[in-house]
């Protein structure tokens, strides 16, 4: 099976890089990166050191339900190139670690699908819950905050 790594689509990056709101109606706060742990959600890269970084509500789902939850995530400043969906994410190599979670098709999470999985037992775990759970998606969020990382589909 073939899995596609998705960074947030190029419409909404696009949307809030030139001035738009949030999932809370909100403009993007402004900060400086210092170069660690400010992973852009578009091209899924470590925004370096003194660039621009924009901080903003996402929630990557269609719909609003109890499931559907919304965090803040971080944009480069400057407009930058998405992710190419074949390719295993930059931000998701080393030591770290994730929260896992299977989604079905109405957007729900799968119970028994979740987990704290290391970088290299991603796609390992992810192949595992479309398999057996019938995902439609599986998220990889950080581990100690929640926020939205990127999604996995199949």
């Amino acid at each position: 099976m073939k899995l596609s790594y998705c960074a947030i689509p190029t419409n909404h990056a696009r949307s809030i890089q030139r001035g738009g709101i949030d999932a809370y109606g909100n403009p993007p706060d402004r900060v400086i990166s210092d170069g660690q742990g400010n992973p852009c959600r578009h091209c899924l890269e470590e925004i370096p050191e003194g660039a621009g970084i924009l901080v903003f509500a996402y929630k990557p789902f269609s719909g609003t339900h109890a499931y559907s939850e919304t965090g803040p995530v971080f944009l480069c400043e400057k407009e930058c190139e998405r992710h190419k969906e074949n390719e295993f994410p930059k931000i998701a190599y080393g030591d770290n670690a994730y929260l896992i979670r299977g989604y079905d098709a109405e957007e729900r999470i799968i119970y028994g699908s979740g987990d704290i999985v290391s970088a290299m037992g991603i796609e390992e775990f992810a192949l595992n819950v479309f398999e057996n759970m019938n995902a439609k998606e599986v998220h990889v969020r950080s581990k100690k905050y929640n926020c939205f990382q990127f999604k996995i589909t199949k």
